[in-house]
Protein backbone atom coordinates (compact mmCIF):
# COMPACT_ATOMS: atom_id res chain seq x y z
CA UNK A 1 0.00 0.00 0.00
CA UNK A 2 2.85 2.38 0.81
CA UNK A 3 4.47 1.71 -2.55
CA UNK A 4 1.17 2.40 -4.30
CA UNK A 5 0.92 5.70 -2.43
CA UNK A 6 4.41 6.70 -3.50
CA UNK A 7 3.63 5.89 -7.13
CA UNK A 8 0.32 7.80 -7.11
CA UNK A 9 2.04 10.85 -5.58
CA UNK A 10 4.71 10.64 -8.28
CA UNK A 11 2.16 10.59 -11.11
CA UNK A 12 0.21 13.60 -9.84
CA UNK A 13 3.42 15.50 -9.08
CA UNK A 14 4.86 14.81 -12.53
CA UNK A 15 1.72 16.11 -14.21
CA UNK A 16 2.11 19.40 -12.33
CA UNK A 17 5.92 19.66 -12.57
CA UNK A 18 5.79 19.15 -16.35
CA UNK A 19 3.18 21.93 -16.61
CA UNK A 20 0.67 19.66 -18.29
CA UNK A 21 -2.56 21.36 -19.26
CA UNK A 22 -5.49 20.10 -17.20
CA UNK A 23 -7.85 21.33 -19.92
CA UNK A 24 -6.06 19.55 -22.80
CA UNK A 25 -7.94 16.87 -24.68
CA UNK A 26 -5.08 14.46 -24.03
CA UNK A 27 -4.79 15.19 -20.26
CA UNK A 28 -6.28 11.83 -19.25
CA UNK A 29 -4.01 10.06 -21.74
CA UNK A 30 -0.93 11.79 -20.34
CA UNK A 31 -1.89 10.84 -16.79
CA UNK A 32 -2.37 7.24 -17.93
CA UNK A 33 1.04 7.25 -19.63
CA UNK A 34 2.69 8.68 -16.50
CA UNK A 35 0.95 6.01 -14.40
CA UNK A 36 2.07 3.22 -16.74
CA UNK A 37 5.64 4.47 -16.49
CA UNK A 38 5.51 4.88 -12.70
CA UNK A 39 3.88 1.50 -12.18
CA UNK A 40 6.44 -0.20 -14.44
CA UNK A 41 8.23 -1.18 -11.23
CA UNK A 42 5.49 -3.79 -10.97
CA UNK A 43 6.22 -5.36 -14.37
CA UNK A 44 7.32 -8.57 -12.66
CA UNK A 45 3.80 -8.85 -11.19
CA UNK A 46 1.66 -7.99 -14.24
CA UNK A 47 -1.66 -8.86 -12.57
CA UNK A 48 -1.00 -6.47 -9.69
CA UNK A 49 0.18 -3.76 -12.08
CA UNK A 50 -3.02 -4.14 -14.14
CA UNK A 51 -5.18 -3.87 -11.01
CA UNK A 52 -3.34 -0.77 -9.78
CA UNK A 53 -3.59 0.91 -13.17
CA UNK A 54 -7.32 0.14 -13.42
CA UNK A 55 -7.90 1.54 -9.92
CA UNK A 56 -5.82 4.60 -10.70
CA UNK A 57 -7.95 5.47 -13.76
CA UNK A 58 -10.95 6.52 -11.65
CA UNK A 59 -8.77 8.62 -9.33
CA UNK A 60 -7.12 10.23 -12.39
CA UNK A 61 -10.53 11.20 -13.83
CA UNK A 62 -11.54 12.79 -10.55
CA UNK A 63 -8.13 14.48 -10.17
CA UNK A 64 -8.61 16.15 -13.56
CA UNK A 65 -12.18 17.20 -12.73
CA UNK A 66 -11.01 18.67 -9.39
CA UNK A 67 -8.16 20.59 -11.01
CA UNK A 68 -10.27 21.80 -13.94
CA UNK A 69 -12.84 23.22 -11.53
CA UNK A 70 -10.07 25.10 -9.69
CA UNK A 71 -8.17 26.37 -12.74
CA UNK A 72 -9.80 29.84 -12.78
CA UNK A 73 -8.63 30.39 -9.17
CA UNK A 74 -5.08 29.04 -9.46
CA UNK A 75 -2.18 31.12 -10.72
CA UNK A 76 0.52 28.53 -10.06
CA UNK A 77 0.74 24.93 -8.87
CA UNK A 78 3.90 23.52 -7.33
CA UNK A 79 4.39 19.83 -6.60
CA UNK A 80 6.68 18.04 -4.14
CA UNK A 81 8.12 21.29 -2.77
CA UNK A 82 11.06 20.86 -0.38
CA UNK A 83 11.38 23.29 2.49
CA UNK A 84 13.75 23.93 5.38
CA UNK A 85 12.80 26.00 8.41
CA UNK A 86 15.93 26.87 10.38
CA UNK A 87 15.52 28.33 13.86
CA UNK A 88 18.11 30.53 15.61
CA UNK A 89 18.66 27.86 18.31
CA UNK A 90 20.01 25.39 15.73
CA UNK A 91 16.80 23.38 15.38
CA UNK A 92 15.54 22.90 11.85
CA UNK A 93 12.43 21.37 10.36
CA UNK A 94 12.66 19.85 6.91
CA UNK A 95 9.54 18.97 4.98
CA UNK A 96 8.07 18.33 1.59
CA UNK A 97 4.65 19.60 0.62
CA UNK A 98 2.77 17.46 -1.88
CA UNK A 99 1.32 20.63 -3.39
CA UNK A 100 1.43 24.35 -2.77
CA UNK A 101 -0.95 26.27 -4.98
CA UNK A 102 -0.83 30.05 -5.37
CA UNK A 103 -4.21 31.56 -6.11
CA UNK A 104 -4.74 34.61 -8.28
CA UNK A 105 -5.73 36.60 -5.18
CA UNK A 106 -2.28 35.95 -3.64
CA UNK A 107 -3.43 33.34 -1.12
CA UNK A 108 -1.94 29.86 -0.83
CA UNK A 109 -3.49 26.45 -0.47
CA UNK A 110 -1.52 23.46 0.75
CA UNK A 111 -2.72 20.08 -0.47
CA UNK A 112 -1.72 16.68 0.88
CA UNK A 113 -2.66 13.53 -1.02
CA UNK A 114 -3.46 10.55 1.21
CA UNK A 115 -3.68 7.01 -0.11
CA UNK A 116 -4.05 5.91 3.50
CA UNK A 117 -6.38 7.33 6.12
CA UNK A 118 -7.17 11.03 6.32
CA UNK A 119 -7.06 12.37 9.89
CA UNK A 120 -10.41 12.65 11.65
CA UNK A 121 -11.83 16.16 12.08
CA UNK A 122 -11.47 15.96 15.86
CA UNK A 123 -7.79 15.07 15.48
CA UNK A 124 -7.28 18.07 13.23
CA UNK A 125 -9.16 20.41 15.57
CA UNK A 126 -6.88 19.36 18.41
CA UNK A 127 -3.85 19.99 16.15
CA UNK A 128 -2.86 16.33 16.57
CA UNK A 129 -2.46 16.02 12.80
CA UNK A 130 0.40 18.53 12.53
CA UNK A 131 1.68 17.99 8.99
CA UNK A 132 -0.40 20.63 7.17
CA UNK A 133 -0.26 23.25 9.95
CA UNK A 134 3.52 22.81 10.11
CA UNK A 135 3.78 23.26 6.34
CA UNK A 136 1.63 26.40 6.69
CA UNK A 137 3.94 27.68 9.44
CA UNK A 138 6.90 26.95 7.16
CA UNK A 139 5.34 29.07 4.40
CA UNK A 140 4.68 31.87 6.88
CA UNK A 141 8.37 31.67 7.88
CA UNK A 142 9.69 31.78 4.30
CA UNK A 143 10.97 28.18 4.52
CA UNK A 144 10.03 27.11 0.97
CA UNK A 145 12.39 28.49 -1.71
CA UNK A 146 10.68 30.68 -4.28
CA UNK A 147 7.51 31.07 -2.20
CA UNK A 148 7.15 34.40 -0.46
CA UNK A 149 6.31 34.28 3.23
CA UNK A 150 2.60 34.62 3.81
CA UNK A 151 -0.29 32.95 5.56
CA UNK A 152 -1.76 29.89 3.88
CA UNK A 153 -5.50 30.33 3.49
CA UNK A 154 -6.48 26.70 3.01
CA UNK A 155 -5.17 23.31 4.03
CA UNK A 156 -6.67 20.35 2.22
CA UNK A 157 -6.29 16.61 2.45
CA UNK A 158 -7.31 14.60 -0.58
CA UNK A 159 -8.11 10.95 -0.06
CA UNK A 160 -7.02 8.98 -3.13
CA UNK A 161 -8.64 5.59 -3.05
CA UNK A 162 -10.86 3.20 -4.93
CA UNK A 163 -14.34 3.09 -6.31
CA UNK A 164 -16.75 5.87 -7.17
CA UNK A 165 -15.17 8.25 -4.65
CA UNK A 166 -11.55 7.71 -5.57
CA UNK A 167 -10.54 11.35 -5.07
CA UNK A 168 -12.14 13.10 -2.10
CA UNK A 169 -10.99 16.55 -0.86
CA UNK A 170 -11.35 17.21 2.87
CA UNK A 171 -10.54 20.68 4.24
CA UNK A 172 -8.46 20.82 7.41
CA UNK A 173 -10.81 21.19 10.37
CA UNK A 174 -9.85 24.34 12.24
CA UNK A 175 -9.64 24.28 16.02
CA UNK A 176 -12.88 25.50 17.58
CA UNK A 177 -12.82 29.26 18.02
CA UNK A 178 -9.63 29.76 15.97
CA UNK A 179 -8.96 30.68 12.39
CA UNK A 180 -6.31 28.82 10.45
CA UNK A 181 -4.00 31.83 10.72
CA UNK A 182 -4.39 31.98 14.53
CA UNK A 183 -3.83 28.24 14.89
CA UNK A 184 -0.43 28.35 13.23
Amino acid sequence: ARERGTLVHAVFARFVRENCDFEAADAAGRLKLFAEEAFSALDTIPEQRAIWLRRFERAAEQFLAFERARTPEIAERRAEVEGLWAWPNGFSLKGRADRIDLRHDGRFEIIDFKTGAVPESKTMQQLLAPQLPLEAAMIASDAFPGINARIAEALTYIKVGLGPEAFVPKPYAEPKGLTLAAAI
